[in-house]
């Protein structure tokens, strides 16, 4: 079957781009150098095409003509999850938010579902000033670190945020878990903070949906017997989900914003070139073959493909 490819150009500054481009790095890494290495070319090439005004594709149309690339139009596709780090890692350090489509892991292998045991084991305990200390430390709040030093050495601004642990403790016995996490969303102004941070939507939907789950389980005191109940119960979830044992799809959170984000997905669940402009930054990976007697070859071919789908 003929590929029937797409009718609009790619151009950048005016200019018809190729429909493949390959780049060539002839220098002999190891694996994370050379993913590292990948990573960085392709997010740095994104960058520059996204601040580039004449970037995008022209539909030779006069109802429609040149329309500029967005984040949406560009998927990265990566061999595995490694890869698929890398190439986020490399995008946020570009201030560029992405989202991994091929991502299976639980919401319970986050840092806000640890951030949020510490905080459950303070309420438990407001009088353990070890606990409390820990739980403000914990980065999902993002205090900075003036704020935690004053708290260290002011003893009345410690005792405030232990009388705050323990009204959250009577909401939480009174009204439920949920209520307290809401509150606790509320009284500290998180979602305003998360939402102007670069991750900030997906950080407060963790959450969220974390809260939603804890309330769930709460409603069985069989089960989940009361605040040590409740806490036994999410840490074992999050060492299950850190063994990689935890797969549930009610576990999985999605974004209606990840449309609009570049696109990082494994080749071998990818539908083909089903985007504008696609990049293969780890081409050249592949698994070496090792037979008796042979030496394990970790120097693969440095690619960085792009395509635009044609």
């Amino acid at each position: 079957m003929q590929a029937q490819g797409r009718r609009e150009r790619w151009v950048v500054g005016g200019v018809d781009q190729a429909a493949l481009t390959v780049c060539w790095d002839g220098e002999l890494l190891n694996g994370d150098a050379y993913r590292a290495r990948m990573a960085a070319l392709a997010a740095e090439r994104i960058c520059t095409w996204l601040m580039d005004e004449g970037a995008g594709f022209d539909s030779q149309t006069p109802n429609q003509g040149f329309v500029r690339l967005r984040p949406a139009d560009i998927a990265v596709l990566v061999p595995g999850r490694r890869e698929a780090q890398a190439m986020r890692r490399a995008l946020r350090a570009r201030a560029l938010p992405s989202v991994y489509l091929s991502d299976r892991e639980s919401v319970f292998d986050s840092q806000e579902a640890l951030d949020m045991l510490r905080w459950l084991q303070a309420v438990a305990q407001p009088g353990d000033l070890g606990l409390v200390r820990a739980a403000w430390a914990s980065s999902t709040w993002a205090l900075s670190l003036p704020e935690l030093q004053r708290m260290a050495q002011d003893d009345a601004l410690l005792d405030e945020r232990c009388e705050l642990m323990r009204s959250l403790q009577h909401i939480w016995r009174s009204q439920g878990v949920l209520p307290m996490w809401r509150q606790t969303l509320h009284r500290l102004g998180l979602p305003q903070r998360w939402l102007a941070q670069l991750g900030g939507e997906r950080r407060l939907s963790n959450v969220l949906h974390l809260a939603e789950l804890m309330q769930q389980a709460s409603q069985d005191a069989l089960a989940v017997p009361g605040e040590a109940g409740l806490i036994r119960w999410l840490t074992q979830h999050v060492l299950e989900a850190r063994a990689g044992r935890s797969q549930a799809e009610d576990q999985i959170v999605r974004l209606e914003s990840d449309a609009d984000l570049v696109k990082i997905v494994t080749i071998h669940q990818s539908k083909g070139l089903e985007y504008p402009l696609v990049l293969m930054p780890f081409a050249g990976h592949f698994r070496p073959f090792k037979s008796r007697g042979s030496k394990r070859c970790s120097a693969p071919c440095r690619t960085v493909l792009t395509s635009n789908g044609t």
